[in-house]
């Protein structure tokens, strides 16, 4: 199940990528990860797992925050996260946290989805509140 290509992808980090399959991809992902797929292994080049490469969709089609395919993507991007070590490194030493971020993704309701999968951590909150201050403002304690 978990067979991977010459870049080091699985099955996962190709349903989430395909372009075709945006429309389907939450079933998809959930039929990989029933089925077995490891949600962390991560790619030969960039060392991202499926949650990383996630990320780019996710951000296009916050676009349009009431549109299906945000909510399809966003379930997706929660189920992912539930089955992945969200704390996972890329090349760029990013977690899928960091690239969501810099993708530039300002809707609260991804982040929010992040925080209840447990991305905060000890020495990430600072930074992640620092971040959050800058897409909304949050007061301070």
């Amino acid at each position: 199940m978990n067979v991977r290509t010459a870049r080091g992808e699985t099955a996962l980090h190709l349903a989430v990528t395909a372009r075709k399959a945006s429309g389907n991809s939450h079933e998809l992902v959930s039929a990989l990860l029933e089925a077995g797929c490891d949600a962390n292994i991560q790619d030969n080049l960039q060392r991202r797992t499926a949650l990383h490469a996630l990320v780019r969709p996710l951000a296009v089609s916050v676009a349009d925050p009431n549109s299906s395919t945000y909510n399809i993507m966003l379930e997706t991007f929660e189920q992912l996260a539930r089955k992945s070590d969200v704390n996972l490194k890329d090349h760029r030493q990013r977690t899928p946290l960091h690239r969501l971020a810099a993708s530039g993704c300002t809707h609260l309701k991804t982040f929010q989805v992040s925080t209840r999968n447990k991305w905060l951590h000890i020495r990430g909150f600072l930074t992640f509140r620092r971040l959050m201050s800058t897409i909304v403002e949050v007061p301070h304690r």
